[in-house]
């Protein structure tokens, strides 16, 4: 899981907070699930990320949502430099504080290796029981949320915010959390390629929902009639009859 970390702001008001450039903005935590680019919580704030107090309640509040949906494993957390503080690592660990400091080092290369010749150093904390380099590996991979992030706004309409209302936006936040599991949820159900992950809602919308089609009645049989040599029919018949196929939810 993955969180991402918004713009700083300073103001403390009921209403929807400004950047520093004193623009209205909005200013989400959001968790993801690895592989599937799901949201599994998010939440308006105000002021910054780092808030320790904010992220720590946030966590927590994943946390159990997760539990409540009966997953009882072990949870593993990866988030970026604006959600890190020794608050949110003591709670996460409930028990004495040890973890790993990994420096990766770095060197630009190609064309832009010429204005950037130095060595770049990059710092994470890690408590898992990977090596180094695994651990270095697996905490990079963390940056796919951005675009579960990037799919949010442009495809599921959480760009239309902001709102003068914070409020407003949490609600608008909440429908375009909906908007985008349920197109998540009917690829990870409905396909079976292994390339899936690469599907956006820009293509979702194209190849399965907004389709140039034709509901027509075949001896009270309601038919739906497909453009002539659509290069998708087959993929969007097949996942609509694996769809189809899913057993009923137990009560």
């Amino acid at each position: 899981m993955s969180t991402r970390r918004s713009r700083r702001s300073t103001d403390t008001t009921s209403k929807a907070p400004r950047t520093a450039t004193k623009q209205l903005g909005y200013h989400p935590l959001v968790a993801t699930r690895a592989g599937t680019g799901e949201i599994l919580h998010a939440r308006m704030r105000k002021g910054s990320a780092g808030s320790a107090r904010g992220v720590v309640r946030f966590i927590d509040e994943l946390i159990a949502s997760i539990r409540r949906a009966g997953l009882d494993g072990q949870i593993t957390l990866r988030a970026d430099s604006g959600l890190w503080s020794w608050k949110l690592v003591d709670a996460l660990n409930k028990r004495q504080r040890t973890v790993r400091l990994v420096v990766r080092r770095t060197r630009l290369c190609g064309r832009q290796a010429q204005l950037f010749p130095d060595w770049r150093h990059h710092a994470f904390i890690t408590n898992t029981e990977h090596d180094t380099v695994t651990a270095d590996a697996f905490h990079r991979n963390h940056a796919v949320v951005e675009l579960a992030i990037r799919d949010l706004k442009e495809g599921a309409g959480l760009e239309h915010c902001p709102s003068g209302n914070n409020s407003a936006n949490a609600a608008w936040l909440a429908c375009a959390v909906l908007a985008h599991n349920l197109n998540r949820w009917t690829t990870h159900l409905g396909d079976t390629r292994p390339d899936r992950r690469t599907w956006n809602h820009a293509t979702i919308r194209t190849r399965l929902i907004a389709l140039a089609a034709t509901l027509v009645n075949r001896s009270g049989r309601p038919t739906l009639r497909l453009p002539l040599h659509w290069p998708w029919a087959k993929q969007f018949t097949t996942m609509l009859n694996t769809l189809r196929a899913l057993p009923a939810p137990s009560g």
